[in-house]
């Protein structure tokens, strides 16, 4: 593709023009000379000698990114200057659009031995390259247009070539690496000095001694840069002593973070020309002994194992490769979302692993046939090769984050462009595959190309004039604020963009994504703010962003007697469901029981309490609460002090115990459970202390189902013994739906009772995953369909078939008004069908407020909070209604 360029006159230029521009160009050239150091050697390195940013930061010794900080700085001088001089924009560039006809390339030996003026002065070349840069971004255009490939084309490779922004033919391609377990080459545009940093890991087995199990953890570093600090993240594997090294960080905090630790990252002081050491502690974790395989069986030696706190894997890292015998093994796990990826194959599916501390998990991943690989490149707008930039190719991993499934969705890898701007990607899935790119001081780009099956495809990428959104932060009072987060757009990894901000409130955030509005929003800050605007090509857009004050909610937690408890988790919620900034915190209560949520909006909002090592179960509730300078005492009760305990066994039907069995103790009025786990060796459990109160117990075992035993009114300080629980030879339930008024769709819901996987399949059959021998309910929920509660029983080793009627159902809102200190309820429709059960999440001040989608008729209702209850009659109308058509009172 052929692009022209404004003001290319192919007429002959008269003397007088030819006068005139020379003496322009001589004022150009005085006007580069002018620049103070070190931007004017950036400038002559970069366009007279042509250099890549990489050589020019060698020879300079300073981090490549502080050569294109130090680039962008000179240009942006060299415009302002040109333009204070020539009185007029146009004028100036009249006298460089002429040589922009010649090739830029530099003129090697020719020029060595010449002094910078002399060189300025006969390399048009420079120039010319100089114009490319210096032309007005506002007029670059932003263009999709098929390109040709760089590279040969061999058979059976897609021509789908996409090329986003102006075409420019680059050099030949070589590959790119994989960004993992090694630093990505990108520093800090703002923090030129930098420092080396030391990371040991240890173990809770070995704090002291040398301790090989924590060898190859994959450290990340994200250094303190103020502007989109996440671009500039750095990772390295740790060695046989634990030890990861960095050895050019930029100076100023940065955060730690290892891949196998949930904790949150550790914060260390890098300083300029010393080497900094942290020590990042792990917790007790469980061994995965793995194979990958292809679909034969057969073992596939060398594959990729990525590891992901989410199952967005593309964002995750890569932590092993397979043996000549497929095997692999991984330490210290203590849960991990985990995939295969080798060329030639598509990627194994996303499995979920949990297993007890200090004991062993075996792990299939299982790579499939019929992948495609992508060769890539990405310039510049001048046709530049843009090194370093980062590539996802593919998408980011599945959105759900249930982790309790193999996940079967199309999940990406991360790449970065070489010296020559060139990737190269394999084992991908046909079809459709989305890319992002980014890279620092340029525009994000977003494009799409399609993968042949067996096959390769081409993608040439042109990164345009960057989008920046830039201002000050202020509080209601006017005052700056420094440090506050500035975020824009909902991507993560190195495509999060953010930046902080400086003592005088000052942001920038660039390389955003053109022509699209973005969301930007305030974290980190005494205060809030949103915004929306348009982002354009080379145009930064200015926000002078103004706080919304925030309040504070402070407290203490005590016991009955007054006396404080300590190291209580405490948690705030809105009670209002659906806010663009939710106020979601938690922290536990210091020595003397206080704590103090200091940014919370003027609105009602719920607290919670757990006890230390209770879980997810609550041992007191206060909603209704809002920001207030008084303080706010909350009184545990002695009943609700943990002292109860539950024990046994998990067992599989021949008695040995599961390394990787789930308990999940769920109590009455809890919002969730966490996951327990048995001793590897017996199976034996000991949970607790918990709360008095009903107590459910569930058991998981991946691919082997579900029991529940329970509920059970835990008493203060009893010692609940649930025996030895077995599991049997599972069974399965085929949903059958028949339309009765409704064809099935996507909206319609089948859950399983109690705490299932989905099913698998969307049309008019469903199956259900592995079942235990049990008592189950089907709940039928979604758009417009009649809810519905089906009770069915599943038999050892026997597929249970379920015919399901598809009926509309009628909207119907019941309130239940309960006291503040009731986090949530429960609510039962006696229907003709079974026993409707819901939750009651949703509280609007005194009442909790439950849609319903209800056929026609007459129905019993109960709600039921703890030791609270209230019963009535439900009458339903066809017809929707938006007023409640029954109030019960919790008594």
């Amino acid at each position: 593709t052929t692009v022209s360029q404004p003001g290319r006159a192919e007429a002959i230029p008269s003397t007088a023009d030819i006068l005139a521009r020379e003496e322009a160009r001589a004022r150009v050239v005085e006007a580069v000379l002018a620049l103070e150091e070190p931007l004017r050697t950036t400038l002559v390195l970069r366009f007279l000698e042509d250099l890549p940013p990489r050589v020019v930061a060698a020879r300079m010794h300073v981090p490549v990114e502080t050569v294109r900080t130090r680039t962008r700085r000179g240009l942006e001088l060299l415009r302002a200057n040109l333009d204070h001089s020539f009185g007029a924009r146009e004028h100036w560039l009249a006298a460089l659009v002429p040589w922009t006809r010649h090739s830029p390339a530099p003129l090697g030996l020719t020029l060595a031995a010449m002094s910078i003026p002399a060189k300025l002065a006969v390399s048009t070349a420079a120039l010319a390259l100089l114009a490319w840069f210096l032309w007005p971004q506002e007029a670059a255009p932003a263009v999709a247009t098929p390109s040709s490939a760089k590279h040969a084309e061999p058979a059976g490779e897609s021509r789908d070539v996409v090329s986003a922004g102006l075409t420019a033919a680059t050099s030949p391609a070589s590959q790119a690496r994989e960004i993992v377990a090694e630093p990505s080459g990108q520093q800090s545009s703002l923090a030129e000095p930098t420092g080396a940093l030391r990371v040991r890991v240890r173990s809770p087995n070995n704090p002291h001694a040398l301790d090989t199990s924590v060898s190859d953890y994959v450290v990340r570093v994200v250094p303190g840069a103020l502007e989109n600090p996440d671009l500039c993240a750095l990772e390295a594997a740790t060695d046989q002593a634990g030890v990861a090294r960095f050895e050019a960080v930029p100076v100023g905090e940065a955060r730690v973070t290892v891949d196998r630790n949930f904790a949150p990252p550790s914060t260390v002081t890098v300083v300029a020309g010393v080497e900094t050491e942290l020590e990042i502690r792990v917790g007790h974790g469980f061994d995965i002994a793995g194979l990958v395989t292809d679909e034969a069986g057969r073992p596939v030696a060398g594959a990729g194992i990525w590891l992901g706190k989410s199952p967005e894997l593309a964002h995750g890292t890569r932590v092993a490769r397979s043996a000549a015998d497929g095997s692999f093994r991984l330490r210290g796990i203590l849960h991990a979302n985990l995939g295969a990826r080798a060329p030639g194959y598509r990627p194994s599916q996303i499995a979920y692993f949990f297993g007890a501390p200090q004991g062993e998990v075996s792990a299939h991943l299982v790579l499939r046939a019929g992948s495609g690989e992508l060769r890539g490149s990405v310039t510049d707008l001048s046709g530049q090769p843009v090194p370093g930039a980062v590539v996802r190719v593919g998408s980011p991993g599945p959105t759900d984050r249930n982790a309790n499934q193999d996940l079967d969705e199309d999940w990406g890898t991360l790449a970065r462009t070489d010296e020559e701007g060139d990737f190269h990607v394999t084992g991908l899935n046909p079809g459709p595959c989305p890319l992002l790119v980014r890279c620092a001081g340029l525009a994000l780009l977003r494009g799409e190309v399609e993968v042949p099956a067996g096959g390769s495809a081409s993608f040439t990428g042109v990164l345009l004039p960057e989008a920046a959104l830039a201002g000050h932060v202020r509080d209601d009072l006017g005052a700056p604020v420094s440090g506050a987060l500035v975020r824009v757009g909902q991507e993560e990894g190195p495509f999060r963009a953010s930046a902080r901000t400086r003592t005088d409130g000052s942001f920038r955030v660039g390389a955003l994504e053109p022509g699209r509005t973005l969301s930007a929003w305030i974290e980190d800050a005494p205060g809030s703010a949103r915004t929306e605007f348009p982002s354009e090509v080379g145009r930064t857009a200015q926000w002078e962003a103004v706080l919304e004050a925030l309040g504070e909610i402070r407290g203490r937690v005590l016991d009955e007697r007054g006396a404080p408890l300590a190291r209580w988790g405490v948690y705030l919620d809105d009670q209002a469901p659906g806010l663009l900034e939710p106020d979601e915190h938690g922290m536990t209560t210091e020595a003397n029981g206080s704590f103090l949520f200091a940014r919370v909006h003027d609105r009602l909002h719920q607290l919670s309490l757990n006890a230390p090592g209770a879980g997810f179960v609550l041992s007191l509730a206060r909603t209704n609460v809002r920001p207030s300078p008084d303080e706010l005492v909350l009184r545990v009760s002695d009943a609700m002090i943990p002292s109860a305990r539950i024990v046994g066994t998990f067992l599989d039907e021949a008695g040995r115990p599961l390394p990787t069995a789930q308990i999940l103790p769920w109590a009455t009025g809890s919002p969730g459970a966490g996951f327990e786990s048995c001793d590897p060796r017996t199976g034996r459990f000991e949970l607790g202390p918990y709360p008095a109160g009903p107590m459910q117990l569930i058991f998981r075992a991946p691919g082997r189902g579900t029991l529940v035993r329970g509920p059970h009114a835990l008493a203060p300080g009893e010692t609940w013994d649930v025996g030895e629980v077995r599991l049997e030879p599972e069974g399965r339930l085929r949903v059958r739906l028949v339309p009765a008024g409704l064809e099935p769709d996507e909206s319609l819901d089948l859950v399983l009772e109690p705490f299932l996987e989905p099913f698998e399949g969307t049309g008019s059959e469903r199956l259900s995953p592995p079942l235990a021998p049990h008592a189950y309910t089907l709940h039928v929920s979604g758009g417009e369909f009649e809810q519905l509660a089906l009770a069915f029983a599943i038999e050892s080793g026997v597929e249970t078939v379920l015919d399901v009627p598809l009926r509309r159902g009628w909207r119907t809102r019941v309130v239940v008004r309960a006291p503040d200190s009731i986090p949530l309820g429960r609510l039962l429709v006696h229907l003709p069908s079974g026993t409707l059960e819901d939750f009651l999440w949703h509280r609007e001040r005194e009442s909790f407020v439950e849609t319903l989608r209800l056929p026609a008729g007459t129905f019993a209702v109960e709600a039921t909070a703890g030791a609270l209850r209230a019963a009535g009659t439900l009458v339903v109308e066809p017809v929707d209604r938006d007023e409640p058509a029954l109030v019960l009172t919790l008594e």
